[in-house]
């Protein structure tokens, strides 16, 4: 909501330099990813307390040096990311670590027990509050400083309203033994922030110094209202998926197919949304954004790949997580610079904004077929490669839709999209007939024994 005001009140180069603010700040915050959260999700027993007091000590170190980092580094930084007139705005971006360092991690670790409403009330507030104070700050500023000073609103009211939500239990004094398997649990995830980096920041880089930041600011606004729900989408299914594969692991009778649906899961939501974006994405960008943004049918198409490639991605994500392979996921993250070298070499020779997009697809896809690699032993990969087959069609699909009949074609759109969600339905049935069912069926065997006395 923040990019769509934006888009309405700034110039398109100001929006463009905004937006390389935000992948800056959202860079550097992942590089320096310490994995806190999952620690804090995944110490839910006699230590839990110790965990959330290790996480609050290990947040303010890691704010602080980033904060630091930022401001010292700002010259690079805005060359690397093709902002170089607008280093000071950079340096200010040191705040918003530095705030965040303060918030209280027992409202993330309490969302193992299924207590979402301390993180949904925290959230909210501080989503309302960056954007209360963007169009009083776009009166004053006129430029990219709007989106600086809705950040720094945003990461302060946050850290506020955790501890105003619910009060983190004491202890006198952080035990050395939580504060080393807090670091231990987290550094490795450093590594996987590169990864990260390389999946959701690096495209903007090369799309900036290729074609300037008013490119910029169109490609971002095509990907980020594809991708952006894509990050509810996954705050919900991340939390209730690990909670599940945690619980799932009391019974190793099922626990394959356990792993199975956590896996499948995120992949048939991916095609049902692809489904959506195929559909309505190039209509929805001008409507959302203003007239003068748009997006071309080959972007269209390859945008519309990339959205089921990254929900897919979000099961297995969890099953590595869940069982503590941190160094694989790291590993499978980093091969997604494969693919963001062939699109940079491609937009380099041909100048087109699709061989950029085209790389950046590629790389989901190598970090995805790694992460099924590692996990092959856990997810019986034939099957599931039985049914990504079915449910990529279905994407596939909406993809050559948008690409085929560019503008609104009601009725080709139309029986594109029911075509898809019959094959994400045939799919869903399948699914529920071999392993939902049984599933279902041992959770009420479990509570049916449980009720008697």
């Amino acid at each position: 909501m923040r990019t769509v005001i934006l888009s309405h009140i700034l110039s398109p180069v100001s929006l463009g330099a905004a937006i390389a603010l935000s992948a800056i700040i959202g860079t550097c915050e992942v590089l320096a990813d310490v994995g806190i959260s999952q620690f804090v999700v995944v110490s839910t027993g006699s230590d839990r307390a110790q965990a959330v007091a290790a996480a609050r000590e290990i947040g303010i170190i890691r704010g602080t040096l980033l904060a630091l980092f930022i401001v010292a580094f700002a010259p690079i930084l805005a060359d690397v990311f093709g902002a170089q007139g607008h280093v000071e705005s950079i340096r200010w971006l040191g705040v918003i670590p530095l705030l965040s360092g303060f918030r209280n991690w027992r409202t993330t670790q309490v969302q193992a027990e299924y207590r979402y409403l301390p993180e949904a009330i925290t959230s909210c507030a501080s989503s309302f509050a960056a954007l209360a104070v963007v169009i009083p700050a776009a009166a004053w500023f006129h430029d990219e400083r709007t989106i600086l000073v809705s950040l720094v609103v945003e990461a302060g009211v946050r850290s506020i309203v955790s501890h105003m939500v619910l009060k983190p239990e004491r202890v006198r004094a952080v035990d050395p033994k939580i504060r080393r398997a807090a670091l231990t649990f987290g550094l490795p995830l450093m590594v996987n922030g590169i990864g990260l980096v390389i999946l959701s920041q690096v495209d903007r880089m090369i799309v900036s110094n290729l074609f300037g930041l008013e490119t910029l600011a169109s490609y971002s606004l095509a990907i980020g209202i594809a991708v952006v729900p894509i990050s509810v989408i996954a705050s919900v299914m991340n939390r209730v998926l690990m909670a599940y594969i945690l619980r799932s692991k009391s019974n190793s009778t099922n626990a394959h197919a356990a792993d199975f649906v956590t896996a499948w899961t995120p992949i048939a939501v991916g095609a049902c949304y692809a489904l959506a974006i195929g559909a309505v994405l190039d209509f929805a960008i001008p409507a959302v954004y203003g007239s003068q943004y748009h997006v071309n049918p080959g972007v269209h198409a390859l945008i519309t790949i990339l959205v089921f490639v990254r929900l897919c991605r979000m099961g297995v994500t969890v099953l590595l997580i869940s069982t503590g392979r941190t160094r694989q996921m790291t590993a499978a993250n980093l091969t997604a610079g494969a693919g963001l070298a062939i699109g940079l070499i491609l937009g380099i020779l041909f100048q087109r904004l699709e061989d950029v997009v085209f790389g950046v697809v590629l790389g989901d896809i190598f970090s995805f077929i790694s992460m099924l690699f590692f996990l092959q032993s856990r997810i019986q990969l034939k099957s599931t490669l039985h049914h990504l087959s079915t449910l990529f069609l279905s994407a596939s699909l909406a993809a050559a839709g948008a690409y085929a009949q560019p503008g609104i074609v009601l009725e080709t759109r139309t029986l594109i999209f029911v075509a898809g969600t019959l094959l994400v339905c045939i799919d869903v049935v399948m699914v529920y007939r071999r392993y939902l069912k049984k599933l279902l069926s041992w959770k009420e065997d479990v509570a049916g024994k449980a009720s008697v006395p």
